[in-house]
């Protein structure tokens, strides 16, 4: 997916806005970056099924690398209604996908998670051109 011809700092806030990095995979099954996503959507792709026809993503097993393909697309703004056949499922997979609260109640039932703190960490962080992290601690 060639992505040079688009606006790299639009896909650097659709990256950051879905909470994918930009330059790491998104797929165990297939080497498809955070950013091609992005660019599939900026290249016209409406649906999951555009995505994929435009990355090669979801070619093995189709799971884990659909959320990260909803949440490009939400990040785009565009909303999805099921299909009525539809095998699309949005599953919850990181810390992302869990509220603050929720994190705060689950550290208060369970403390040896941690999950408030990972929670906390995993918000404050944020995706840059350069690779994970905040800007100023990036080596």
């Amino acid at each position: 997916m060639d992505h040079s011809d688009l606006d790299q700092s639009e896909i650097q806030r659709i990256c950051n806005t879905a909470g994918v990095h930009p330059d790491l995979p998104v797929c165990a099954c297939n080497p498809v970056l955070g950013k091609e996503l992005a660019a599939a959507v900026l290249k016209g792709a409406k649906t999951p099924e555009d995505v994929c026809a435009i990355t090669g993503v979801r070619t093995g097993c189709g799971i884990y690398c659909m959320v990260n393909v909803f949440r490009v697309l939400e990040a785009c703004g565009i909303e999805l209604e099921n299909p009525q056949d539809h095998r699309w499922y949005k599953l919850t997979l990181s810390l992302k996908d869990v509220p603050e609260k929720k994190a705060a109640s689950i550290d208060k039932m369970y403390p040896q998670t941690c999950m408030a703190a990972d929670w906390k960490n995993y918000n404050e962080t944020r995706y840059t051109a350069a690779g994970v992290g905040k800007e100023e601690d990036h080596v």
